[in-house]
């Protein structure tokens, strides 16, 4: 799959949390780099305590996991925000994003001091069950920040959209067109360089697009997030599950 960039004037809104967490679930990746990792690079977590797996290459890996199986969304893990008639919560073994009627305005779950990570070798995944549909002003993020610097993986207006923002300000902004939306977003960091990812079905995860962050994210913490940006008078529900957090 090629992707072209497009101009895209869609405004969005950036909600940076902060705050603790504490569950943490073991899995694998096998660590390797560049685009033809698969979408089993982090298998299924199996414990819900903090401990260490291995990678193919015999290198010690952890990943924080969840899989949204338990019908509640742990505090400990996320934080939550709901702005104006948008819902949240987990269901049946997903996380159920639904954003508000008209926007600006969004609804997700933001990792905090607890729940962070050291992103300079390793990945960040989360399925896409649910997509938002293509003919409304809505849309869904993975995002990974450290500090004031992030980068956005969204999905919305039939557009993949990648940015790198510092002090909420876009640095860098791409959008790609796209016919049907991704299965998966992803990131994976080597160093100061993070590839953002696409997967499609049960296939290999492409880069859409890298940057080079400022410094590495050595305490980084993980967003998804669904917004509305315009009028939405009968808002879709947008389902993910199974993000994983894989790091060595």
């Amino acid at each position: 799959m090629v992707l072209r960039p497009v101009a895209r004037a869609t405004a969005l809104v950036l909600v940076v949390g902060a705050a603790g967490c504490s569950d943490v679930i073991v899995g694998q990746y096998d660590g390797s780099g560049g685009s033809a990792a698969t979408a089993d690079d982090a298998a299924s977590p199996t414990e819900a305590t903090a401990s260490e797996g291995q990678t193919d290459t015999g290198v010690p890996a952890t990943c924080l996991a969840d899989d949204f199986d338990d019908g509640i969304i742990d505090g400990g893990f996320w934080n939550t925000w709901v702005e104006e008639d948008a819902a949240l919560e987990e269901v049946g073994g997903q996380l159920r994003l639904t954003p508000p009627s008209y926007g600006v305005f969004d609804t997700g779950v933001v990792g905090g001091s607890k729940s962070s990570f050291p992103f300079t070798d390793g990945t960040v995944q989360v399925r896409v069950v649910t997509p938002p549909p293509l003919d409304r002003p809505a849309a869904l993020f993975l995002q990974v920040g450290q500090g004031s610097e992030i980068l956005l993986l969204g999905i919305g207006s039939a557009t993949v959209d990648a940015r790198r923002l510092v002090d909420d300000v876009p640095i860098s902004s791409d959008a790609y067109p796209v016919a049907a939306y991704p299965t998966a977003l992803g990131f994976r960091a080597q160093g100061t360089t993070i590839d953002l990812e696409i997967a499609e079905g049960d296939g290999p995860f492409t880069v859409v697009h890298s940057y080079i962050v400022s410094q590495p994210f050595e305490d980084a913490s993980a967003l998804i997030m669904a917004q509305t940006y315009g009028d939405n008078p009968d808002p879709a529900t947008l389902v993910v599950d199974d993000f994983k957090a894989c790091y060595r």
